[in-house]
């Protein structure tokens, strides 16, 4: 005979048993939520592992595509005030810009 650890209650004829049916059930469902808290984080930390991973390999890929010369003398060749101050010329120096931030010195 056995008696619960957690309550007293009696646990069965086995001497191996330490809780007592009501008691298991419930240790069992605190590991249960333990477990999916646990995984919800787990799963969450891979999330924001692999967004950084991507955004890491597209920086990388940008560095083998261009550098900061090159963007450079791109930036001189579509300066807006090269081109009467067009739409478009004012769009690619902004995106040109940014990427050359992206880049970072080199």
């Amino acid at each position: 005979m056995s008696y619960c650890t957690q309550c007293g209650a009696y646990a069965g004829d086995e001497a191996w048993r330490r809780y007592c049916r009501k008691c298991f059930a419930e240790q069992k469902r605190q590991e249960e939520t333990s477990l999916r808290e646990r995984n919800y984080e787990l799963e969450s930390q891979i999330d924001d592992l692999l967004a950084e991973v991507r955004r890491l390999r597209e920086k990388e890929e940008i560095r083998h595509v261009t550098d900061v010369k090159r963007v450079q003398a791109l930036l001189q060749l579509c300066h807006p005030d090269k081109h009467g101050g067009s739409e478009l010329a004012k769009s690619t120096t902004q995106w040109l810009l940014k990427l050359k931030t992206m880049l970072g010195p080199r």
